[in-house]
């Protein structure tokens, strides 16, 4: 019987969170409104002007070095890892709670990222690289409950480990042939 595990993310459910994007928008427009009441005074007092100047000078040298920094550094965790869910051919297994594949039902996967993978999004001070942890599994628990585990993948091909779990799904009418392949490809499925 094959065994697959992974470690269990549970994130913190908080809506906001700080950035490195949010602290830069804070100092920089902070000063900026600053200046823009006391207008008159900058003019009229040339060492304000200038220390004015090698602030947003600065300012714009951290920033760059900040966007550099950012393609080395992962994304915040915001959240805990910690528990494990196991596949096995017949079964999920989330922290010691057993779920038998012939009694759950509307088993699908999300797989989003891995450890390391780099974002793609554009020239942000936010770090760039994921945490893995945008992957989940959904299904319905045998009381009709509908259960999400997130779970962390720690390398681009982790989801290949669980074509004996999904092939076993597909085989007991628990997921879609299609969703199969979207999800691992035509030929990782053998439902024979």
């Amino acid at each position: 019987m094959d065994k697959t595990s992974f470690i269990i993310f549970t994130p913190d459910g908080k809506k906001f969170h700080w950035t490195p994007n949010w602290i830069a928008l804070i100092f920089g427009f902070l000063p900026l409104c600053i200046c823009a009441c006391f207008q008159d005074g900058l003019h009229q007092n040339a060492n304000l002007s200038s220390i004015t100047t090698t602030y947003f000078i600065l300012l714009g040298v951290m920033a760059m070095g900040c966007i550099f920094v950012s393609f080395f550094i992962h994304k915040p965790l915001n959240g805990k890892l910690e528990g494990e869910i196991i596949f096995e051919d017949d079964s999920i297994i989330v922290n010691d709670k057993k779920y038998m594949l012939r009694s759950i039902n509307d088993i699908d996967f999300f797989f989003a990222d891995y450890y390391g993978k780099m974002s793609s999004s554009g020239r942000d001070l936010n770090p760039k690289l994921y945490q893995g942890v945008g992957n989940y599994v959904t299904f319905s628990d045998n009381l009709n409950i509908t259960q999400t585990i997130y779970f962390q993948m720690l390398d681009k091909h982790s989801y290949l480990t669980l074509c004996p779990f999904i092939n076993e799904a597909i085989k007991s009418k628990k997921l879609s042939f299609n969703r199969g392949i979207e999800l691992v490809g035509i030929e990782n499925i053998s439902i024979n």
